[in-house]
């Protein structure tokens, strides 16, 4: 019977070397081609020319070094992190296949950034990274306490620890967007332009979009959806009946708009 190969086999470690070999050839390509490939093409000699010789006036020089190269190195970085990331948890779980979501992390993460914008009223993505690395760490440090309940933790233990925390993880954060009333206002407002652009494809007729605000700062958020009226909560059933009977009647109903934002334009 042929014998299946050790992880510890030192006659697979050639074969891992030289694919991490052929790997590490290929990054000067792939960073050549990201450098040279975009909406202006941007000739190989003409990339290397404009790394070793830089010329601000140049077109291209100012096309691969100010544009290109950013992005090229943010595209490396993150590639490193998630490489090295994937090496840690393979090596922790002892799992070839193993991903964020096996311990939890995935939904930690994203569980720590939907309470951020719910109670602490983040809004810029740029804020979400800190409670997303929060979240998902502290999410891998309950898991594999758990799956380790004071010994060793075995792989079968950290998939089902992991399996079983994400699960409940997911369930708090669908909880928690169900009751974020913006969260929600935004989903009306998407519906609502999705809605616009299939009755211009013809897939729909024509109909009327009567949405409800949370808050005065979305009603101009209404009108890029091309809603036909708005009400803002809260509401009273008196205003819901005005608001219906003027969407069906005249053809719109609007709150809270200064009277600059409404005039016609000539």
């Amino acid at each position: 019977m042929e014998r299946s190969p050790s992880p510890n086999d030192t006659s697979t470690r050639p074969r891992g070397l030289r694919r991490s070999l052929i790997a590490a050839a290929l990054v000067p390509a792939a960073v050549l081609l990201s450098l040279a490939l975009g909406s202006s093409g941007v000739a190989p000699g003409d990339v290397i020319s404009a790394l070793l010789d830089y010329d601000p006036t140049g077109r291209a020089d100012g096309i691969v070094i100010d544009e290109r190269l950013p992005r090229t190195l943010i595209g490396l970085l993150a590639g490193v992190a998630l490489g090295a990331a994937g090496c840690l948890m393979q090596s922790v779980t002892r799992n070839p296949i193993a991903d964020p979501g096996l311990l939890g992390i995935s939904a930690g993460a994203a569980l720590a950034v939907v309470l951020a914008i719910q109670f602490l009223g983040v809004s810029a993505p740029a804020a979400f990274v800190p409670y997303a690395f929060a979240g998902g760490l502290a999410a891998a440090i309950i898991v594999y306490a758990v799956a380790s309940g004071g010994r060793r933790a075995s792989p079968l233990r950290l998939a089902l620890a992991g399996a079983a925390f994400s699960a409940l993880l997911g369930s708090l954060t669908t909880a928690v967007v169900l009751l974020d009333l913006q969260i929600g206002n935004m989903g009306g407002i998407a519906a609502c332009l999705d809605l616009r652009l299939e009755q211009r494809a013809g897939r729909v007729p024509d109909c009327k979009a009567l949405m409800l605000l949370d808050r005065e700062a979305d009603l101009f958020l209404a009108r890029r959806a091309e809603a036909d009226g708005w009400l803002v909560k809260p509401l009273d059933a008196f205003r819901l009946r005005r608001a219906v009977a003027a969407v069906l009647g005249s053809g719109t109903y609007t709150e809270g708009l200064p009277e600059a934002a409404t005039a016609p334009t000539a």
